[in-house]
This record gives C-alpha cells, sequence and structure tokens, in this order.
C-alpha cells in the first residue's frame, strides 16, 4: 500500500535570450614596435570593433521570446535606458520601482516551482516502489505457491507478518485525499506506470520552466542595475549643474 499522486503531462521547450554584446575595450598601443612595420594595434582593433558590431546585428536580428510555453512572460532587456524611460514616460525612480516588483514576481514564482519539483521528486520513488510490488504479487500469482509470507509496515518502524493468498486478483491503492481504490493486478499496473510517465513529464516540465526564470532573472537584475546606475548620474549631473 503506497500513496499516489496524480499529475498532468505537459510538453516545455525554452529558448534563453541571447546575452546583450559585451562592451569593447580597445587594447593600447605598443610603444616597443617597430616603426616600419604595419600597424597591427590599428588592425587589431578594427577587427575586434567589426566582430562586436556583428553580434549586437546577431542580437537585434534574433527572434524576442515573449513567453514560454507554459505561459511565463519573458523579461524585457533595456537597451537604451533613456529611450526606455521615454517610451514609458516615468521618472527612474518609478521605473526603477516597477522592474523591482518583476524581479520578485519571478523570484516568487522560481521558489514555487522548486517546492513543486522537490514534491515529485520524492514521490516518483513512492509510485516506483508501488509498482515493483505489484510486480511482484504478479509473479507470485503466476507460481504453483498456494501463499506466501509478507511483511507489512504498519507505521514508523513498525512491521507485521501477513500469509498473503497467491491466487489473490486485487490490490488497494491510496489515491490521496484520504481515499484508497480496489484495482486489479492489471489495472494497478497501468495507473502506476501511468503516473510514473506524467510525475517524471512534470518534473521535466518543471526544470524548463527553472531554466527559463533563471533567464529573466538575470535580465531583471540587469536591467535594475543600469537603472540605477543611470538615476546615480542624473543626481550627479544635478548636483554639478547647482
Amino acid at each position: 500500500v503506497s500513496r499516489l499522486s496524480r499529475t498532468e503531462p505537459s510538453a516545455h521547450a525554452t529558448s534563453p535570450l541571447p546575452a546583450p554584446p559585451r562592451p569593447f575595450r580597445a587594447p593600447a598601443p605598443n610603444t616597443h614596435a617597430d616603426t616600419d612595420k604595419p600597424d597591427s594595434t590599428h588592425t587589431h582593433t578594427h577587427t575586434h570593433t567589426q566582430t562586436a558590431r556583428a553580434r549586437h546585428t546577431t542580437m537585434s536580428t534574433a527572434p524576442a521570446v515573449k513567453e514560454s510555453k507554459t505561459g511565463i512572460p519573458a523579461a524585457e532587456f533595456i537597451t537604451d535606458v533613456k529611450q526606455y524611460l521615454v517610451n514609458k514616460k516615468m521618472g527612474c525612480d518609478e521605473c526603477l520601482k516597477s522592474l523591482h516588483i518583476i524581479h520578485n514576481k519571478y523570484k516568487f514564482l522560481e521558489m514555487r516551482l522548486l517546492q513543486q519539483k522537490k514534491a515529485l521528486s520524492q514521490k516518483i520513488p513512492d509510485i516506483k516502489s508501488t509498482a515493483e510490488c505489484v510486480e511482484f504479487l504478479i509473479k507470485r500469482k503466476e507460481s504453483d505457491e498456494s501463499e506466501f509470507e509478507a511483511h507489512y509496515q504498519l507505521s514508523d518502524n513498525l512491521y507485521a507478518k501477513a500469509n498473503v493468498d497467491s491466487n489473490e486478483n486485487r490490490v488497494f491503492l491510496w489515491l490521496g485525499a484520504n481515499v484508497m481504490l480496489e484495482y486489479n493486478y492489471e489495472d494497478a499496473k497501468a495507473l502506476l506506470a501511468k503516473n510514473l510517465k506524467n510525475a517524471v513529464a512534470q518534473v521535466d516540465m518543471i526544470t524548463g520552466d527553472l531554466n527559463f526564470l533563471k533567464d529573466q532573472i538575470t535580465i531583471s537584475e540587469v536591467n535594475i542595475a543600469r537603472m540605477h546606475n543611470h538615476g546615480v548620474n542624473l543626481r550627479r549631473a544635478a548636483k554639478s549643474g547647482k
């Protein structure tokens, strides 16, 4: 007798948002270079500039991910802070508060998904052990023995012996919420296989959601940092103007 949980299968795929291009810093010129040789520093700088432009073009042309397949909205990466504030028609502090709210929502959803994944990960071994018990009963029924001795659990660390009829063709399964139903061996085996498949699919879906959320949390933190730095620069400019 084991506790079971009913889960619903779901498919999920993620496509993480591409990282923003890294700022390019030109290398210092080589003062020991021979004047008769071509300017290798200029060539090196020009090559890296073209590479940075190519990365920016690739990120701009890549299709934006609006949400995950389970409906989790994607975070918008702020490429131009000033233009973003103009489009949103809000101040820097107000926008910073809204970015913190979005970040907190992602963190709260991540915590809930981690709890669900932990609960499912604990139930999967129970479903497997119950399925093994049903398989054992089926083999005993097919054997020539009329009955066999078994140990069953009464409570934690307390077991009792029982003589089980090998010709019996029924088993009772806990379905949760204090509900127990009687099944024959074949139906119980099919139900357990279905529940195990659904639980594994649910874990895979939650794992994909967690990976997607990790990317969105990183983007939100980068947006908050950039907006905070922009506000600091505005306050410094206002003080220097006075």
